[in-house]
């Protein structure tokens, strides 16, 4: 290696200093850029603002990756005082590759200004046209704006780019309105709404969204209660009936009352028909903000998955934390034996391959007097509120299993096996002919909506705004900089003390003149990227307290701000 002699006769050390001083500026510029970021699309939460908590998303697999949109998230601001934010942008988890809660990375993609962002919205996935669709259904965070249909287009790497599909003065809206709170599920291709709230009054029936033609229809006889309720669960059952079947959980209806735990309602898709099944087992109490996911074992069995929620904050919430498994056909809950900790709602419910189902976010039951501040200021005990609840061995996991993320069925737990052991697989009793008929079948046309991506001639990458890791950057070029420091130091030493020649004593006195004062610290910047997902306000009264937060200014960024609150 050759060195500049005119450089030789400089000092090492300022050498040294200049090298650090330009690796800190660069250092510090993308760390300053991305300080901006934080509030934007959530790197650096965990040095510069600890993420606490996220709540009210939806989530969806597609391919190798879960998309999440909407919702808020709360972190740690100046003098320690919590903010609520609403999450502004998609974010995305690969799921091609293992990871643990503690280290995973999201990525994100910046939305249009246009787009709302929505509190339990909805993100269905369109397989015929590999598309995503929202805008639609959940509360918006601001001022309600007019329905529109928003279409996301992944690039299967984890990003995508947004556009409007159907404008809000389209007139597939004519007599549709916006539905919050409601019970979400999807087909293959459909999106199911049922009940919900629109400008404070109560939804009745299934709003059908047809992804194929882009066009809504109103079931107004497609009650699943008498009464309509807000907050619960749909689930898509595809296992069953020749287009599947969606079964319905029980919340809040509008008489302020929860209905009956003894059957649950079960719309056959094809005849557009509901059915009240008699259920056995160890039943749940009803209650609102709880999530719901299904996985067909490989015996033919459907079983769902029902965790948390919550129908009184403080302490009675506690009991809330629990989980139930309905399995089908026999229509029978299993409790799971798991101990009540941490109780949640608002968080969200994905399978992810195999008996995975990860659960993202959720806010703090267990505070009291409808405080929604006060919800999300608990940091969460999950890392980065992520968790995955194993379908076979009833447990929790930290970590995710990316061998598993082909199979779209699961092995039993013996639980279940047990339960088919002893009984019949199809319900004990009370059971409506066309139900069994249903169940004794199975649909020919199953379709996985959240099937790996299989990219054709025709499928190019769609540009999207993307956002690198800026902390790995700064990080790298910190390291970087510190590493060339240390190779130019020993090779000037080296140099000196090979060829410094005995009557260099001016040069020496010269060198001598020059006195170090201190060290040149360098700040190092983590990459851990830690998303912020769930956003979007509240619906109807709840907006209108939600508006009592303070508001503060962050990086060009409303948020709100503690301590106010506003009941859910």
């Amino acid at each position: 290696m050759l060195i500049n002699k005119r450089i030789l006769h400089l000092p090492a050390m300022l050498v040294i200093i200049f090298i650090f001083a330009v690796g800190y500026g660069a250092a510090m510029a993308i760390a300053h850029s991305s300080h901006c970021d934080m509030f934007e699309n959530g790197f650096f939460v965990t040095q510069w603002k600890p993420l606490r908590r996220r709540r009210l998303a939806a989530a969806v697999r597609v391919g190798d990756f879960l998309y999440v949109n909407g919702g808020q998230v709360s972190y740690t601001g100046d003098n320690n005082q919590v903010i609520v934010s609403d999450e502004d942008l998609t974010l995305s988890l690969d799921l091609s590759k293992d990871w643990q809660n503690t280290t995973v990375n999201f990525t994100s993609t910046t939305k249009p200004a246009e787009l709302p962002t929505l509190s339990r919205g909805v993100l269905w996935y369109h397989q015929a046209e590999d598309r995503l669709y929202t805008g639609f259904i959940g509360d918006p965070s601001d001022d309600n704006p007019s329905p529109a249909v928003w279409t996301f287009a992944p690039d299967h790497k984890g990003q995508g780019s947004w556009s409007q599909a159907v404008a809000a003065d389209s007139s597939a809206f004519t007599n549709i309105n916006r539905r919050g709170r409601a019970s979400t599920a999807q087909g293959p291709d459909t999106g199911y709404a049922l009940d919900g709230m629109s400008g404070g009054d109560f939804q009745s029936g299934i709003l059908q969204f047809n992804m194929d033609d882009k066009t809504f229809q109103t079931l107004s006889n497609a009650e699943a209660y008498p009464s309509p309720q807000q907050e619960g669960a749909l689930q898509y059952v595809p296992t069953y009936g020749e287009k599947g079947l969606l079964i319905a959980f029980g919340s809040i209806n509008a008489a302020g009352k929860f209905p009956t735990t003894n059957t649950v309602p079960v719309f056959d898709i094809k005849n557009q028909t509901w059915y009240n099944q008699t259920v056995t087992g160890d039943k749940p109490r009803w209650r609102n903000w709880y999530c719901t996911a299904g996985i067909q074992s490989t015996n033919k069995t459907f079983e769902i998955f029902f965790y948390g929620g919550f129908d009184q904050d403080g302490e009675a919430a506690l009991i809330m934390d629990d989980i139930h498994i309905l399995t089908l056909p026999a229509f029978n809950w299993i409790k799971v034996p798991y101990p009540a900790e941490h109780p949640r709602g608002s968080h969200t419910c994905t399978p992810v391959g195999g008996a995975q189902i990860l659960v993202m976010g959720g806010d703090d039951s267990s505070q009291g007097d409808n405080n929604q501040t006060q919800k999300m200021a608990t940091p969460d005990p999950w890392a980065q509120g992520l968790n995955i609840f194993n379908l076979e061995t009833f447990g929790w996991q930290d970590k995710y299993n990316a061998s598993l993320r082909t199979d779209d069925t699961y092995q039993q737990s013996d639980p279940v096996k047990q339960f088919y052991a002893a009984n019949s697989r199809l319900p004990q009793n009370g059971t409506d002919p066309h139900i069994m008929a249903l169940l004794s079948g199975s649909n020919s046309s199953m379709t996985n909506t959240s099937a790996p991506f299989d990219p054709g001639p025709e499928n190019t990458p769609i540009p999207a705004q993307h956002h690198t890791n800026k902390g790995a950057i700064a990080g790298g070029v910190v390291g970087g900089v510190a590493g060339l420091a240390l190779i130019l130091t020993a090779l000037l030493l080296l140099y000196r003390r090979r060829y410094r020649k005995p009557d260099d004593s001016a040069k020496a006195t010269l060198d001598s003149g020059y006195t170090s004062h201190g060290s040149s610290g360098v700040a190092e910047v983590h990459g851990d990227s830690k998303k912020m997902e769930m956003g979007g306000g509240m619906g109807g009264e709840d907006r209108q307290e939600m508006g009592g937060l303070g508001r503060l200014e962050l990086g060009g960024k409303v948020v709100h701000e503690a301590p106010g609150s506003s009941g859910r």
